[in-house]
């Protein structure tokens, strides 16, 4: 289980008005965070040949983590105006709609997974302008993301002292016909190798200045 932080995120949009009400925003952006990890239902054995499977072992240095996580994103997002389309916006508060679609990428410091993984994503918010003058206000917004993500499982765990000792990535799923306990790569629900997908929900809220020409 993987437990994301508070993330610093600095966006760059670039947006189109194509009415009084409506736009079109570029959007790309960088959040730069940790992430803490929770290991259950552990099951290990020593990195020996044949050595037996065991129940609960102790964590080792790796097995929890605290890593850096990079993600990049990009979309393009319609902005709505609502009090724009009955003619009544010239005043200096300017609610707005928005949602769009894009793509995220992940990076993650982590043993468990190779290299970084990309989603398309989905996003939906609102949020405020504040106009100071004709040109320039303060923007307030609060999105949501939503995506499935699908990492890659690593060739190894960790490789050690000069790449003679080898700790495989292995997983010790039990038999619930017979209790037996088998020692494998990392499989999927449906039998192929991997890591199953999982659901993300982000919220991101900002606070920026955008200037309109």
């Amino acid at each position: 289980q993987i437990q994301g932080e508070s993330a610093f995120n600095p966006v760059l949009r670039l947006g189109y008005n194509l009415t009084d009400w409506i736009s079109l925003e570029a959007i790309g952006g960088v959040a730069i965070a940790e992430y803490n990890s929770t290991i259950t239902n552990r099951r290990g054995r020593d990195n020996k040949p044949n050595a037996p499977i065991f129940e609960d072992p102790d964590l080792g240095e790796f097995d929890a983590e605290q890593r850096s996580l990079l993600t990049l994103q990009a979309s393009l997002n319609a902005v709505l105006y609502p009090l724009s389309i009955f003619g009544d916006a010239q005043g200096q508060m300017h609610p707005f709609l928005t949602g769009g679609v894009g793509r995220m990428w992940y990076e993650m410091n982590s043993n468990y997974f190779d290299g970084a993984s990309g989603a398309n994503d989905f996003n939906f918010g609102g949020g405020l302008r504040i106009l100071a003058d004709k040109n320039i206000s303060v923007r307030f917004e609060v999105i949501a993301h939503m995506h499935d993500i699908e990492f890659t499982p690593s060739e190894n765990f960790t490789v050690r002292d000069e790449g003679t000792v080898v700790v495989p990535l292995y997983e010790y799923p039990i038999n619930p016909a017979d209790g037996s306990v088998t020692e494998q790569r990392p499989t999927k629900f449906d039998g192929s190798p991997g890591y199953n997908a999982g659901s993300l929900v982000l919220l991101n809220w900002s606070i920026g200045v955008q200037g309109s020409f």
